[in-house]
C-alpha cells in the first residue's frame, strides 16, 4: 500500500473519530433547542415572583445603586432604561415571545440571538441574584447562536430540503467542550478540598437546612448514602472527559449517570434553575442511537405523525414565504465568520480556565484582573470548601403604634431556629441576594428602604424603623444557644439615617 493510501486511510479515520465525538446529531440539537427554549420560559416565569423586588426602582437595587456598584454593567442593560414595573413586564413579555420562537424553531438563529441579548440584559440588571445555573445558561445560549438548532423538529425545517444527519463544526465542539470545562473546573476544585476528599462534603452540605427541600430531609438521616453520593459525584466529575471520548451506549450510560445526579439535586436541594440547566447541557452528548431507538417505536411514530399536520399549519402561518434569515421582513445574512468565531472564542475560554486554575502562566499586567474575575467563579458549586453554617434573617421593625413586627417575613418576630430554613426564602434568588447583602454593606440601606416601602404600601400602621439581622448557626447544631446574631442595618423609614 502506498504512502498516499496510508495518508487517506489515516485522514478518513481521524475524520470519523472527530465526527463521532465532536459532532451532534441534528435530532439531538432539536431536542436541545426545545429544552433550551422551555427553560428560558420557566426561568422568566420563576423570576416574576420577585419582579418588583429585584428589577424595579421600588426594589432592592435601584438603577442609581447599580450604577454606583457596577457602572459598566448598568450601561449595557436594556432593563435599566426604566425602573417602572410596566417596562419590566414589557421586556419580560418580549423575552417570553422569543423564547417561544426558540422552542418551536421559528427563525431560530435570530430568535436565539435576541434571547441571548435579553438574558444578558436581565442578568446585568441585578447581578446579585445570579448563580452558576445562570452562567451556564448564558454559555449554552451563546454557543447555540452558531449552531443550526432549527435543522429538525421546527417550523424552519419545513422550508428546507433534506436535513443534515449530523452537525460537525467548531460550534458543536465548543458546546460540548464548554460543558466539560464546567465539570473539569469543578473536579479540580473539589480535589483540592479536604472535606470532599475526606468523603463527608455532601453530608456537610445536606446539613445546611437553607438548601434542603422535598426529599432532602429524608437523606439527612442516611449518612452512608450521602458518603456514597460524595464519592460517586467526585468519580463522575473526574471521568467527565469520557463524555466526549466514549461513543454509543457507553456514552448514553455516562450521560444518564450525570443526569440522574442532577435530577437528584432537583429533588433534594433548593438550587433554582441550576439542576434543570445542567440536565439540558447534557442533551448535546446524546448519540444517534437514542433517536434511532425512538424511531423504531410504533407509539412514538404515531405521535410524530399526529404532530406533523400541526407543524405544517404553523409553518404556513408563520413562514410567509420568507427565508430563515428574515425576521419580520428584515433580511439577515450570515457570513463565514459564524464558523470562525466559535473556534477563536473556544481557545480563549480554555486558556482563561487554565490560567484561573493555575495550569498556565498569567501575564503580570493581567494578574489582578484575572484573579478578581475568578474569585467569583461560578463553577465552584460548593467547592473547594462547602459552607459550615446555616443562615436566615429577621427584620425586627417598629410601627407607628409601637408594634414589633418582622418586616422581612411580614409576620411576628421569631428568633428561634426555623423548622425549615429554605421556606423562609421566597425563592433561591432571594436567598442568593440575601447572602450577597450579608457580605456587602453597600446593599444594606437600599434593602432596609425596600422593606419600609413594601410594608407601608400595604399597611395603615406604617413602619417607623427597621432593622435587619443575620442569624447564623454552625451546621452541626440547631441549638438556639449556638446562634450568632449579626446586625446588618438599622434605619428610620423615610430618612437616610442608618447604623450598621
Amino acid at each position: 500500500m502506498s504512502d498516499a493510501q496510508f495518508t487517506n486511510i489515516d485522514s478518513s479515520s481521524m475524520q470519523s473519530i472527530l465526527r463521532q465525538r465532536l459532532g451532534i446529531d441534528a435530532r439531538t440539537l432539536a431536542a436541545f433547542r426545545i429544552s433550551l427554549g422551555l427553560v428560558l420560559i420557566v426561568d422568566l416565569l420563576l423570576r416574576t415572583r420577585n419582579l418588583r423586588m429585584f428589577y424595579t426602582e421600588d426594589g432592592v437595587l435601584p438603577v442609581s445603586l447599580l450604577a454606583e456598584q457596577s457602572p459598566m454593567v448598568a450601561r449595557v442593560s436594556l432593563h435599566t432604561l426604566s425602573g417602572e414595573m410596566w417596562f419590566q413586564i414589557f421586556l419580560f413579555l418580549i423575552a417570553l415571545t422569543f423564547a417561544l420562537a426558540v422552542t418551536i424553531g421559528y427563525k431560530t438563529r435570530i430568535a436565539t440571538g435576541i434571547s441571548l441579548i435579553l438574558l444578558l440584559s436581565l442578568h446585568a440588571r441585578n447581578p446579585y441574584v445570579l448563580s452558576g445555573g445562570d452562567a451556564l445558561l448564558q454559555h449554552l445560549l451563546f454557543w447555540s447562536v452558531f449552531l443550526p438548532l432549527g435543522e429538525r423538529w421546527s417550523i424552519d425545517a419545513h422550508r428546507r430540503g433534506a436535513p443534515r444527519e449530523q452537525i460537525v463544526t467548531a460550534a458543536s465542539a465548543a458546546l460540548l467542550i464548554q460543558v466539560l470545562l464546567v465539570y473539569g473546573v469543578n473536579a479540580v476544585l473539589k480535589l483540592r478540598g479536604e472535606r470532599w476528599m475526606a468523603g463527608d462534603a455532601v453530608t456537610s452540605i445536606f446539613a445546611l437546612d437553607q438548601f434542603i427541600v422535598l426529599l432532602g430531609p429524608h437523606l439527612q438521616e442516611l449518612p452512608v448514602i450521602l458518603e456514597i453520593a460524595n464519592w460517586l459525584w467526585i468519580g463522575l466529575l473526574v471521568a467527565s472527559p469520557l463524555l466526549i471520548l466514549l461513543t454509543g451506549r457507553l456514552r448514553i450510560i455516562l450521560v444518564g449517570a450525570f443526569g440522574a445526579m442532577h435530577f437528584g439535586m432537583l429533588l433534594t436541594m433548593h438550587l433554582g434553575i441550576f439542576p434543570l440547566v445542567s440536565i439540558i447541557a447534557l442533551i448535546p452528548f446524546l448519540p444517534s442511537d437514542v433517536w434511532n431507538t425512538f424511531d423504531r417505536n410504533p407509539l412514538l411514530n404515531r405521535l410524530k405523525l399526529a404532530v406533523i399536520p400541526f407543524q405544517t399549519f404553523l409553518s404556513g402561518k408563520l413562514l410567509l414565504g420568507s427565508s430563515e434569515n428574515s425576521f419580520f421582513g428584515v433580511e439577515w445574512s450570515p457570513v463565514r465568520l459564524i464558523q470562525i468565531i466559535p473556534a477563536v472564542l473556544l481557545v480563549g475560554v480554555i486558556l482563561f480556565n487554565a490560567i484561573a486554575l493555575g495550569f498556565a502562566p498569567v501575564p503580570a499586567q493581567a494578574d489582578e484582573t484575572l484573579s478578581g474575575a475568578y474569585s467569583d467563579s461560578r463553577w465552584t458549586m460548593f467547592a473547594p470548601y462547602p459552607p459550615t453554617e446555616d443562615r436566615w434573617y429577621v427584620a425586627p421593625s417598629k410601627t407607628e403604634s409601637t408594634n414589633q413586627v418582622d418586616a422581612f417575613h411580614r409576620s411576628e418576630i421569631q428568633w428561634e431556629h426555623p423548622n425549615n430554613i429554605a421556606a423562609t426564602y421566597s425563592s433561591a434568588r432571594e436567598r442568593k441576594y440575601m447572602s450577597n447583602m450579608r457580605h456587602d454593606e453597600d446593599l444594606r440601606p437600599s434593602f432596609a428602604r425596600y422593606l419600609c416601602e413594601r410594608w407601608n404600601r400595604n399597611h395603615e400602621d406604617e413602619l417607623q424603623t427597621v432593622s435587619v439581622y443575620a442569624l447564623e448557626t454552625p451546621t452541626q447544631t440547631a441549638s438556639d444557644s449556638a446562634q450568632e446574631r449579626v446586625k446588618l442595618v438599622e434605619q428610620s423609614c423615610g430618612t437616610s439615617a442608618m447604623q450598621t
